[in-house]
């Protein structure tokens, strides 16, 4: 079978701003999906740049190398404002900066975002320290695309791929060089992007070659936009008409001085940054939402999102081979017409939608049942398996720590030996028999036997707890992640523990007697008798008593064993005399459990609080519209898409299996309950329920491992978007004139005045329109007719996406005057800032 090829542009992709990451993380999901992973596709890099160092994205949490903060601290900004002259060196800041606007920064720092201050934004970038750090961020990122090779790409593509083999290719570029694109996102309304666009398109300039491109899209507000909708709408049409007027500036090629003034902190005074006839950027998209409410703005944003992903991975949409063909740059009464839009309209099935939600059904449904089920077993039987009864632990404190065997066998043969000598009638000798027996329960170690019996249970007393350790570990092994136990099961199976170990607590050792001496002193008595000795009756006399002696001797031992065992069980006096007590092995038994508790506990709460995170993400997928410019074909639950294609993929039998084998893979909560020696507790680190759950890895391999039933089943049922269409035909839907209402919504998102934006009458706006899908019928095709036969005539693509279909419209090269909104935009009376 041939492999799947891709042909994709070397691309780094730049989010200037919290709406550009936002519109990258957009990105990276549609990369995730197309390739399973981002690391899979090392010809895009990312690096999101934001004011804001608070707020939550995918790089932030995911891939912090790729999420930079410009910040600068109350202390340095109180020195930018009080002492600017000592920045002018560096950046020129009294050159260009009003510090009465700089002042009105609320926080006076920058950590909490740009305020909407667009020099707020320039200084944030500019600041020699931020300078920095973003310009070695993005010629790293350059470097690494350029040293990128095919075998490379195709390496890292293919890495755990399941035998899903995929050929990977770069896209030459208009002169037939393997190039790179740079894209530049974010939008013009608040003031990190709309203070930074400009720099950081001249930034780029000084790191690319010639045959590296740089395109922005920068999106804009509505001009409809009241302040009753939104109370920064009138600084946001200022920040984007300023912006947009500075960017202006730049392109007009005409002007040799536009560079000379900007001063940037590697750079010495006077030196241009540029030569006079580069630009910023190759083409600048403007794109506004359809209208003032807030779902065309999520579907403006989602379409950027789908038009970088296009460019990346679908060549034929690059715009730069177009251009060169537009020719260079115009200019006319100081306008450049270097300026472009696009309007972009899909057709789709949002099939990682679906298995996104049903990633989130699986967790949760099997989290659920596994987390809260309670013990069933004999807890009896499940205590004594961990060796909480006297006897198991009487036999592990009894053994010798060097020889790694019991020491009741060295007892026993001290104890024959007094039996021995009694029967044989030499009393003297089985009294200093037992006399050396009882030296093994003294309290201190001497010779022989002396101290034998508590000198080895005070050293195995550490030792015996780490036995019920290995019995506890046991236990959690076969429990943890049982599908028909887990956490739960276990807290109530330790619960039992302290209760046992109060029992144990109260175990006395019997009452010690004389008994062995006052069996020697009979066997003395009738070893002295003259009478029994006449009539030879004291070897009958004696073997009476010697059952007798035996008994005691195993009776003695015993209790004295006992009470020894007892003492290394129980807490005692620190040998150093100091008021600290040594614990003893009950005592590190209890704390050994209490620890496994506490974590299982957290362990719980966790597992609550993310079941009730994916709970919530499932039901938004579930429930909610898609932020689609088009027509999706999505139904929401109940009885939806997702529970459809649940049907489709899986039984019930398959569901259960599933969530079974999701439980048993969590293998990282086994260390989590019984870390090791170097290993962080991190289920006892301090948690509450707002902060994450666990680490991103883990839930990272969960959730991969949740779609595996879904992925390659409904990946590749054979349906297509133009097949699932079809299948919707009924009396109220009809395939062709939805299909014609979705391409309706492929106009441009600009309000463009072609013939003020145009260089002459004679010289129309270059434009073209491409309908890019993976597989096209004649019956689908003639239904887009009216909008493919229309003025530019839509050219056919091929797609890299079976579920969907996309209508891209772009115009080119036309200057701020043609387009209205911007026009409409340079009426804003914003009374916020000094200057803008």
């Amino acid at each position: 079978m041939a492999a799947e090829q891709l042909s994709v542009y070397k691309t780094l992709v730049i989010g200037l701003g919290s709406t550009g990451t936002e519109i990258l993380q957009a990105l990276a999901e549609r990369v995730k999906w197309e390739v399973g992973r981002l690391d899979r596709a090392p010809w895009i890099e990312f690096l999101a740049l934001e004011t804001d160092a608070a707020k939550e994205n995918l790089f932030k949490r995911e891939r912090p190398d790729d999420f930079q903060t410009l910040s600068i601290s109350a202390s340095a900004w109180r020195d930018l404002l009080e002492r600017p002259e000592l920045y002018d060196s560096s950046i020129a800041l009294t050159r260009w900066a009003d510090m009465d606007t700089l002042a009105q920064l609320p926080g006076a720092s920058v950590d909490a975002g740009a305020g909407h201050i667009r020099m707020v934004g320039r200084l944030s970038l500019l600041y020699p320290e931020n300078y920095s750090k973003v310009k070695n961020a993005v010629a790293q990122r350059v470097s690494r695309l350029r040293q990128l090779s095919e075998a490379d790409a195709r390496k890292a593509l293919n890495e755990s791929n399941a035998g899903l083999e995929m050929e990977a290719r770069f896209a030459v570029t208009e002169k037939g060089q393997s190039g790179l694109r740079v894209i530049v996102v974010g939008t013009l309304c608040g003031g990190t992007c709309s203070g930074t666009a400009s720099d950081m398109g001249i930034l780029l300039r000084t790191i690319l070659n010639d045959d590296e491109r740089v395109l922005g899209m920068f999106t804009m507000p509505h001009p409809d936009l009241s302040i009753a909708q939104q109370s920064d709408a009138e600084v946001w049409k200022a920040n984007t008409y300023h912006a947009l007027t500075e960017l202006n500036q730049y392109h007009l090629h005409s002007d040799e001085d536009r560079y000379k003034t900007i001063k940037y902190p590697d750079k010495a005074e006077g030196t241009p940054l540029l030569g006079k006839d580069e630009m910023p950027y190759d083409v600048v998209y403007l794109l506004r939402p359809n209208s003032t409410e807030p779902g065309d703005l999520n579907r403006l944003n989602s379409a950027v999102a789908d038009r970088m992903f296009l460019n990346i991975f679908v060549p034929e949409t690059d715009p730069m081979a177009f251009m060169v063909n537009a020719g260079p740059v115009a200019l006319r009464q100081g306008r450049a017409l270097a300026f472009s839009t696009f309007g972009l309209s899909t057709i789709e099935y949002p099939m990682r939608r679906i298995l996104e939600a049903l990633k989130y059904r699986s967790l949760v449904r099997a989290v659920d049942h596994w987390k809260d089920q309670s013990f069933s077993g004999d807890l009896d039987s499940e205590l004594n398996r961990l060796g909480l009864t006297a006897d198991a632990l009487r036999e592990t404190l009894l053994i010798d720590s060097e020889s790694s065997s019991s020491i009741e066998p060295i007892l026993d043969a001290k104890k024959a030996e007094v039996v021995r000598h009694a029967r044989a009638g030499n009393i003297d000798a089985a009294r200093a028999a037992y006399r050396d027996l009882s030296s093994a329960f003294a309290a201190n170690r001497g010779d022989g036997l002396q101290g034998l019996v508590l000198d080895t249970v005070k050293k195995r007393r550490t030792h015996a707890a780490q036995v019920f350790h290995d019995r506890l570990r046991g236990v959690v092994d076969q429990y943890l992640l049982n599908y028909d136990a887990g956490p739960k099961y276990l807290l109530d199976l330790f619960a039992g523990v302290e209760p046992r170990i109060g029992e144990l607590r109260s175990w006395q050792a019997g009452e010690q007697s004389n008994a062995v001496e006052q069996t020697l002193g009979q066997l003395q008595e009738i070893q002295s008798n003259t009478l029994l000795g006449m009539f030879f009756l004291k070897g009958k006399a004696s073997q009476g008593l010697i059952g007798g002696l035996n008994r005691a001797l195993n009776a003695d031992v015993k209790v004295r064993l006992d009470q020894k065992v007892i003492e290394g069980l129980s807490d005692g006096a620190s040998a150093s005399g100091t008021r600290r007590m040594d614990p003893g092995t009950l005592t590190l038994i209890s704390d050994e459990t209490r620890l496994v508790t506490d974590r299982l506990n957290s362990l719980r709460k966790r597992l609550i609080n993310q079941s009730d995170r994916w709970r919530m993400h499932r039901s938004s997928l579930e429930n909610d519209s898609a932020a689609v410019n088009g027509l999706s074909l999505f139904e929401p639950s109940p009885n939806g898409s997702v529970e459809k294609e649940e049907e489709l993929a899986v039984d019930d039998r398959q569901i259960e299996a599933h969530a079974i084998d999701l439980i048993r893979s969590w293998t990282d909560l086994n260390r989590g309950i019984l870390p090791g020696a170097n290993d962080p507790d991190w289920l006892r680190m301090p948690w509450s329920p707002g902060q994450d759950n666990f680490e991103r890895s883990q839930l990272d391999r969960l959730e991969q491992k949740a779609l595996e039933p879904f992925e390659s089943r409904l990946k590749g049922s054979g349906k297509d978007i133009i097949t699932r269409l079809e299948e919707r035909r009924s009396p109220s839907f009809d395939p062709g004139a939805q299909a014609i209402h979705a391409s309706d919504k492929a106009r441009i998102f600009l309000n463009v005045n072609e013939p003020l934006g145009q260089l002459d009458p004679m010289s129309p706006l270059p434009r073209r329109k491409l309908l890019i899908s993976k597989r096209m019928t004649p019956e689908f095709r003639r239904s887009l007719q009216p909008w493919s036969n229309a003025n530019p005539g839509a050219k056919e693509v091929e797609g890299v996406d079976p579920n969907r279909v996309v209508m891209l419209e772009e115009w080119y090269r036309f200057a701020l005057r043609g387009a209205d909104d911007v026009r409409e935009m340079s009426f804003a009376t914003p009374t916020r800032f000094n200057t803008y």
